[in-house]
């Protein structure tokens, strides 16, 4: 009888953990995961510091700035960035601040619009010609003695131009020819630097005949 009565005991137990009714019930924990804070890139160094018109020759930690807001803006032009404390967007902070710059001057040559116009897919957004001058002045800012109108210059710009257009097409601006195949000659053998000697741009005085192209100076 005992052990008829074991059993029957066992049976209650079993039908209770069922969810019969006045059964007890029985709190299960719910397994945790991790918590993974949101992935966002870390906070620059203040921009209105590193933009200061210089007393004395610019650091290298606002050059280093400076640049470092560029490289960010070639992923995401459009996008905020933490530490500007320009009060203006940080590419209309930049733009503003290499118009001025007394120890920055950049060469813009002008060969981006003119294969805009000849080639077909009309003006550039605005944003890709901003990243051609401001990549020449990251390039002018981490080699200062760099010359200007240097080939090695002059696509630095031409890679930073197309990333802002990179950029651009991501947030979904429309596509443009050249920029497209600038896209396809950056990722042959050789890049931009290869495109840009066959096509043998030189940055010249407008008076100049072709090859050279429109120049005008930002900066300096």
């Amino acid at each position: 009888m005992e052990k008829w009565m074991g059993i029957a005991g066992a049976l209650l137990a079993l039908g209770g953990c069922g969810g019969a009714p006045g059964a007890r019930e029985t709190t299960v924990a719910p397994t945790v995961e991790p918590a993974t804070a949101p992935s966002r890139e870390a906070a620059l160094p203040s921009l209105a510091a590193a933009l200061e018109e210089p007393s004395r020759p610019r650091s290298t930690s606002q050059r280093e700035t400076i640049v470092a807001y560029v490289r960010r803006l070639e992923t995401a032009p459009a996008a905020p960035i933490a530490g500007n404390d320009t009060g203006r967007s940080a590419p209309d902070a930049l733009d503003q601040w290499l118009r001025a710059a007394p120890d920055v001057a950049v060469e813009r040559c002008g060969f981006l619009e003119e294969l805009a116009e000849t080639e077909g897919g009309g003006p550039l957004d605005p944003r890709v010609t901003q990243g051609y001058a401001l990549g020449m002045a990251a390039e002018l800012l981490e080699d200062p003695d760099a010359d200007a109108g240097s080939a090695r210059v002059q696509v630095a710009g031409a890679e930073t131009a197309l990333r802002f257009y990179e950029g651009t097409r991501r947030e979904g601006a429309p596509a443009h020819p050249l920029m497209d195949r600038l896209g396809e000659q950056s990722a042959a053998d050789g890049g931009l630097h290869a495109w840009y000697a066959e096509r043998a741009i030189q940055c010249g005085d407008p008076a100049d005949e072709a090859p050279s192209y429109r120049r005008a100076m930002m900066g300096g």
